[in-house]
């Protein structure tokens, strides 16, 4: 060694001796030697091991490093991709960056602004500092928001978290299961109390068909009864394309909110449906909507018109 690693061991020593004596010791030291041991009691071969330890922490450890999570979503949005995938999803991507969204845009539907996603708050932060403590704080706080939706946050800032630990960048500088940590899970309010109760019943099947009909927009109508026949989500029905819908071989193609593809029966009903759908010049959509932005049905609330059908009890 050098005089200058000489000097460095030595003044090693010197901080795991005085640490000691305070009950200071780091926990990456603490297995050199028994509890209630004195520093005159130390042999030499343990300080030697302990200070050497804390040379290898020290040379992973930068403390000027001030990577922020954000600077690795960025990264993470850029080059990470799911399992056995070469890329995102379109939709999950949209997905992901509405959850790590700030906020303060307007509204698409409805007046006011836009509140930050559930990442948001947790962007501006070191690497370093994204400890369960901090995760389970900050879960705590979503989960008053919508538990479901601070479990899904929960999952996505895992991921992020474990694509870290396997990047030379970040190595190091995160905890790659600090996400997935007990402190954090077990903060996650139970979703048993937020079960919804606005389910349509099995009695209220023909009332609700026979308002339906009076809907003077006939694609939503026909969206409506859709999402009832098919139980596909909201968003995933109204992207429905007619490359989607086969017709011969009586089936659908949806692409769903995990970036994947499913397919579900078309029956004879929701068949005649689509086959009597107007279809608009250079608009892909089954549901089309030439006043929306996207080209497609955005929200069907306004058609159901609640008000003058008043089908169902409130």
């Amino acid at each position: 060694r050098t005089s200058r690693d000489q000097q460095r061991f030595a003044s090693l020593v010197e901080r795991v001796e005085w640490e000691s004596q305070h009950e200071l010791a780091h926990p990456l030291i603490a297995w050199c030697w028994s509890p209630g041991l004195t520093t005159h009691q130390l042999s030499v071969e343990a300080v030697r091991r302990a200070a050497l330890q804390l040379v290898v922490m020290e040379d992973a450890f930068d403390p000027n490093d001030t990577s922020t999570m954000r600077e690795a979503w960025d990264e993470y949005i850029a080059r990470g991709r799911p399992k056995k995938r070469a890329a995102w999803k379109p939709r999950y991507l949209a997905d992901l960056m509405k959850m790590a969204a700030p906020g303060g845009e307007p509204k698409i539907r409805g007046k006011g602004l836009t509140l930050p996603g559930p990442i948001a708050p947790l962007l501006d932060l070191k690497l370093k500092d994204l400890t369960p403590k901090v995760l389970r704080a900050w879960s705590v706080k979503e989960g008053e928001r919508g538990v479901a939706q601070a479990a899904r946050a929960i999952q996505v800032v895992s991921g992020l978290l474990r694509w870290c630990g396997t990047e030379d960048a970040y190595d190091g500088l995160v905890d790659p299961l600090a996400a997935r940590d007990q402190k954090v899970q077990s903060a996650l309010p139970s979703s048993s109390g937020a079960r919804r109760t606005d389910a349509l019943e099995e009695g209220q099947l023909a009332a609700w068909f026979a308002g339906i009909e009076q809907l003077r927009n006939r694609t939503a109508a026909a969206y409506l009864q859709g999402l009832l026949l098919t139980g596909a989500r909201r968003e995933e029905l109204a992207a429905l394309k007619w490359s989607d819908v086969d017709f011969r071989w009586k089936k659908l193609t949806i692409d769903d909110k995990v970036g994947d593809t499913r397919t579900l029966p078309l029956t004879s009903y929701l068949a005649s449906l689509h086959h009597h759908l107007p279809r608009l010049r250079d608009n892909l959509y089954v549901f089309a909507s030439p006043s929306a932005k996207a080209g497609r049905i955005a929200d069907p609330r306004s058609a159901l018109q609640i008000d003058r059908i008043a089908f169902l009890p409130r």
